[in-house]
């Protein structure tokens, strides 16, 4: 709504007060129009950006789900190699039939280490774009800690990772088992340690799962296709 104050005649005090606050409600009705398509804009900005990172984080967690699952499956031949080997070893079995005893339990042994890749690219945008700013404070506190605790995660299990191989020498004492010359003390020690990893880095994930969940579970359920559709 436009004024042009050059083609408005003033005769007396009183047109003149009738004059000023049609222009002054003009100017607030304009504003106030302003404002709320502004915050209609902010909303469903904010309400989008909520959904995208919903979603991202349900899919980080499913990604946790499966490498903390992955763990536990590496885990278990493992231990159950380092208890036979230990009883054999206080049972006074000699070197060469501890070096065989390893050579048919763990001659074809295979580890790995999962570490879940979380993405972070919802998060990354609603930052850049200023949509996070208009987010529920509760909720952007709860992506907030959840986002924060990947990172955390992903850096503490890289460097367990990076100690256990480099540390123990462990690739290069499963070497030795395939060409039959190990040392049961140092295979030991690095079935040992490897052991200690994965429980330590399956503890973390169980952890982070929990605030996940935590995270996601003021959230609604999502939606399935089939419901959409129905």
């Amino acid at each position: 709504m436009l004024f042009d104050i050059r083609k408005i005649e003033v005769r007396s005090v009183r047109e003149f007060a009738r004059e000023y606050v049609m222009i002054v409600v003009g100017i607030l009705t304009a504003l106030g129009l302003e404002h709320a398509v502004t915050n209609r804009e902010h909303a469903k900005s904010a309400a989008e950006s909520r959904e995208r990172i919903v979603a991202e984080l349900r899919s980080n967690l499913a990604d946790l789900s499966d490498s903390r699952a992955e763990n536990l499956r590496q885990l278990k031949p493992l231990v159950t190699l380092f208890t036979d080997l230990k009883s054999a070893v206080k049972a006074g079995e000699s070197r060469e039939q501890l070096a065989d005893k390893i050579y048919e339990q763990a001659g074809h042994l295979q580890f790995a280490f999962s570490v879940p890749s979380f993405r972070h690219e919802a998060w990354d945008v609603a930052v850049a774009n200023q949509s996070a700013t208009y987010i529920n404070a509760d909720a952007l506190r709860r992506y907030s800690a959840a986002y924060a605790t990947e990172r955390d995660i992903l850096n503490v299990n890289g460097s367990m990772g990076s100690n256990l191989l480099q540390g123990s020498r462990f690739y290069d004492v499963l070497l030795d088992v395939s060409m039959r010359r190990t040392d049961p003390t140092e295979f030991l020690k690095a079935i040992s340690q490897a052991i200690a990893t994965l429980n330590a880095t399956i503890g973390s994930m169980g952890q982070v799962e929990k605030e996940l969940e935590a995270a996601l579970a003021a959230e609604p359920s999502p939606v399935s296709e089939a419901s959409k559709k129905s």
